[in-house]
C-alpha cells in the first residue's frame, strides 16, 4: 500500500497489532512529515468545546472536546479540512483494515477533537459495543509522563493494572480493536499551562448513541 497525503498509510497498514491484553497497536510515527504535525497543532480546532463530566458511577470522566458533525469540515482550518477528507477516504480505511484484519467498509466514521486541560481524566472502560475500531492521534510535542494524560492499556478494569502507558506525544497514534476486555483509560492531567491535543477516529456500527447532555456524555 503506497503512502500518500498526510498520514503514512504504510505505517498504519503495517502496524504490529499486539494480542495482549487485547488487540491494540502503536504507530510511531504516524504522519509523513513532522513539520506537518506541528502545523496541525498550531491550528488545532478549538471551538466549540463541550465539557463532558461524570463524577459518579461507572466510567467517571472529565473531558473537553467536540464531535465533528457531517459537513463541519468546511468550518475547519484548511489544513485540518484536508486531513479530515483523507481519513474519510477509502485508502485510510483500507490501511486500518490491513492493520486490524477487520472489514470496515460498512462502518460509519465518527471524528472527535479533544482539547484536555488540567484535571481531565477518563476511567477504565472497554468502549461501547457499537465501536469496532478506535484510532487516536496525538499532537503535543515534548509531552512527558509526569504531565499526566497517558493512555493506559489495562489488563482489567483496575486503574493500576497497567500493561503499557502511552505518552501522548506528537506524531504517535494508537489503534484499539474493541472487545469486552479492551480496557483503557487516561490518567488525570496535571499540566496547567498546556492542553492534551488529540483527534479520535472511530469506525462504528449503526446505533451508536450518546445522551443529549454533554455533561453526561462520554
Amino acid at each position: 500500500m503506497a503512502s500518500g497525503g498526510f498520514v503514512d498509510l504504510d505505517a498504519i497498514a503495517g502496524c504490529a497489532v499486539r494480542a495482549q491484553p487485547y488487540r491494540w497497536g502503536l504507530i510511531d510515527p504516524t504522519f509523513r512529515r513532522a513539520e506537518l504535525v506541528r502545523s496541525l497543532a498550531d491550528c488545532f480546532p478549538d471551538a466549540p468545546r463541550d465539557l463532558f463530566v461524570r463524577e459518579h458511577g461507572d466510567k467517571r470522566h472529565r473531558l473537553e472536546g467536540w464531535r465533528l458533525v457531517e459537513g463541519g469540515e468546511a468550518q475547519l482550518p484548511a489544513l485540518w479540512s484536508e486531513l479530515i477528507t483523507e481519513v474519510h477516504g477509502p485508502d485510510y480505511r483500507r490501511a486500518v483494515e490491513a492493520a486490524t484484519g477487520l472489514a470496515l467498509a460498512d462502518c460509519s466514521r465518527e471524528i472527535t477533537f479533544w482539547c484536555h486541560s488540567a484535571g481531565c481524566y477518563l476511567d477504565p472502560h472497554p468502549d461501547k459495543p457499537e465501536k469496532i475500531v478506535s484510532h487516536l492521534f496525538y499532537f503535543n510535542e515534548d509531552w512527558t509522563r509526569d504531565l499526566g494524560g497517558a493512555l493506559l492499556i489495562l489488563g482489567s478494569s483496575r486503574f493500576d493494572d497497567v500493561v503499557e502507558a502511552v505518552v501522548p506525544n506528537a506524531n504517535r497514534s494508537v489503534v484499539i480493536v474493541r472487545s469486552a476486555r479492551s480496557w483503557h483509560a487516561f490518567d488525570r492531567i496535571v499540566a496547567t499551562t498546556r492542553r492534551r491535543l488529540a483527534m479520535q477516529v472511530v469506525f462504528h456500527l449503526p446505533g451508536l448513541r450518546y445522551t443529549d447532555h454533554p455533561e453526561a456524555r462520554a
